[in-house]
């Protein structure tokens, strides 16, 4: 199984990761306020502490923030 990282759980980042989960994927989050992650950890999805780290532990990465600078 494919491991997906989603940097960013806005309302876009969150919608990707709860179909992801759902689906049954093994997804890694990260989002600036980690408290806007939570829901999605409580849901099964691995709350990573830092972006390089929710990277590292995935073989596909999402990236959903605000612009390219955010990047």
């Amino acid at each position: 199984m494919e491991r997906i990282a989603i940097l960013g759980t806005g309302r876009m980042g969150s919608a990707l990761a709860g179909a992801l989960l759902e689906g049954g994927a093994q997804v890694t989050v990260w989002n600036r306020t980690r408290e806007r992650a939570m829901g999605l950890a409580e849901r099964g999805a691995e709350l990573a502490e830092t972006a390089a780290a929710t990277i590292r532990a995935s073989d596909i990465v999402f990236v959903n923030v605000r612009d390219y600078h955010a990047s």
